[in-house]
């Protein structure tokens, strides 16, 4: 095990620094760090990252990815209605430091200020779409959907790979398993993502009349966050939840690992889209 894990960004979180957390139990992080290694891996150096070559490519990119960035708010609200007190009467629940991160996630992905306006994060990549000429059409009805699952998601078919993509975490936090929930957000999504999205973006964006500035904008600004303290607090946040428990860690690692499989189902989807298009 590397003495540096990645975190969503692209950066590192400091082994030895959540080895000094009174929170963290690093040997049973380390084992999940190491079973779930590979599958990272695979996700970290698919090939979709250099099929991105131009403003299409993104477009289509965009019209698959945003179905991730709209899930994981169900799964940051799945962790929050687990974690914290949301419905009165309040009462403390858990662990403060874990009630802490998992409100500031809220505050920041569904109320953040950006350029003196406040907005989710998934407003902000629906306009970034909105820009680049990407398709919304796809994300628009499964929000019209999702006003009709009363007894959970219906009708994901219909989207193709984006829709079994959310099924996957949709079923897991439905089935409010506490675990299961921390390990797909903390090994599914919080050391997940690379870093070289900004560098693709970036690069595109220099000869493309400004239709890419706010997708830029929108990966900064996570790479911004993620880059702080969300690593090692997303790691905390599991082994609060696993604590000494087996069980609690074979589950978290099964959905890790479910979330990854998934991740790389939609990436196989979005690069033979593009392929195709061309």
């Amino acid at each position: 095990m590397p003495d540096q894990i990645h975190n969503e960004s692209g950066g590192h979180m400091d082994t030895q620094q959540l080895r000094r957390s009174p929170y963290t139990s690093p040997d049973r992080f380390t084992a999940l760090m190491d079973a779930t290694q590979p599958a990272l891996e695979r996700v970290r150096n698919h090939p979709v990252y250099s099929t991105i070559s131009n403003l299409n490519d993104v477009r289509c990119f965009m019209a698959h990815h945003v179905f991730a960035v709209w899930d994981f708010m169900s799964l940051l609200k799945g962790l929050q209605a687990h974690l914290t007190c949301v419905r009165p009467p309040w009462k403390p629940v858990g662990d403060g430091m874990v009630r802490r991160f998992v409100n500031e996630l809220v505050l920041e992905e569904e109320s953040d200020c950006i350029d003196g306006q406040y907005t989710s994060h998934f407003e902000m990549y629906l306009a970034a779409m909105k820009q680049a000429d990407a398709d919304t059409t796809a994300i628009s009805l499964l929000l019209d959907d999702a006003n009709d699952w009363t007894e959970g998601p219906t009708n994901l078919d219909r989207f193709g790979p984006p829709g079994r993509f959310i099924e996957t975490t949709m079923g897991v936090v439905t089935a409010g398993n506490i675990p299961r929930l921390a390990g797909a957000f903390t090994i599914g999504r919080e050391n997940m993502i690379p870093g070289m999205f900004k560098e693709i973006v970036a690069g595109l964006d220099d000869g493309q009349s400004g239709h890419l500035t706010l997708f830029r904008h929108y990966l900064e600004r996570h790479i911004e966050l993620d880059g702080g303290s969300h690593g090692e607090m997303s790691a905390k946040l599991l082994v609060s939840v696993c604590g000494d428990d087996d069980h609690a860690w074979a589950e978290a690692e099964r959905a890790g690992l479910q979330a990854i499989e998934a991740r790389l189902a939609l990436w196989d989807a979005v690069r033979d889209s593009i392929e195709a298009n061309r």
